[in-house]
């Protein structure tokens, strides 16, 4: 019994003590993360704390209504109107990776690009024949996901004014 009471104190605290390793901290947002409307993507950056002795992966889902115009193969408007635009929402998506060399004191600095957002001539509501022309993406908001080991250990909506 008392084999038994010892082995399953070594293995809580050593399970306390791994744990402190990955998550050193409560991991958190230092400041507001700052976006930055690049046209057709989205740069969002700032900082993190509190995190612990491993891998972190940030994902960035940004929403907003892009600014669509129909055009014609040989580049003339498909629309009734000259310079006719479309707006539709848009949903765009970023990732980065840091490996835990680059957390230092529990601590790391992140830049997440958003990817531009996949426009059809369907989801464009182009005529048949005409393509979707990107021009811009106004951004309302965006979701922050911090993830280490699998695990989502901290979270952040930023709204884009």
């Amino acid at each position: 019994m008392r084999f038994l009471t010892t082995g399953l104190g070594a293995a809580l605290t050593l399970s306390i003590v791994l744990a402190g390793l990955v998550l050193a901290g409560s991991p958190h947002f230092e400041g507001e993360p700052v976006a930055r409307d690049q046209g057709t993507a989205l740069q969002v950056s700032g900082t993190l704390d509190g995190l612990g002795r491993a891998d972190v992966m940030i994902h960035v889902r940004a929403s907003g209504t892009a600014t669509v115009t129909c055009v014609r193969p040989e580049g003339n408007d498909s629309g009734a109107t000259t310079g006719e635009t479309r707006k539709i929402g848009v949903a765009v998506y970023g990732t980065q990776n840091l490996p835990a060399v680059q957390v230092a004191d529990g601590s790391s600095t992140f830049s997440v690009v958003t990817a531009q957002p996949a426009v059809t001539t369907k989801s464009a509501g182009c005529a048949r024949g005409a393509e979707p022309r990107l021009e811009d993406v106004a951004f309302t908001s965006a979701t922050i996901r911090v993830f280490q080991n699998d695990l989502v250990v901290a979270s952040r909506t930023i709204k884009i004014p």
